[in-house]
């Protein structure tokens, strides 16, 4: 009884025809193994005031949001819309 691999060869030859030729005479470039990372000055700008590229209207910027919530309680003008809190509690429980 005789036992072909030609599987075993045809995949190791496809294998290697994927396989991107060395070129002589050429040396890969090391690369440094840091990740880098880019951002645009337009989106830094929208991350200032908080905009999106979805919605383009210009909203308060986080601080600046953060510091009228401080006002509005120190104040004790903050006003808490209880239908909304009781609908978010009801969807949390309900999973959706």
């Amino acid at each position: 009884m005789k036992i072909y691999e030609n599987g075993r060869i045809q995949s190791l030859q496809a294998y290697q025809k994927n396989q991107p030729a060395a070129k002589p005479g050429l040396v890969k470039a090391k690369s440094s193994g840091k990740d880098e990372l880019s951002i645009s000055q337009e989106a830094l700008e929208m991350a200032q005031v908080g905009m999106t590229p979805a919605n383009g209207d210009k909203r308060l910027s986080r601080t600046d949001r953060l510091e009228q919530l401080k006002q509005l309680v120190e104040n004790g003008t903050y006003e808490v819309n209880e239908h909304k809190i009781a609908d978010k509690i009801a969807r949390y429980l309900l999973g959706e």
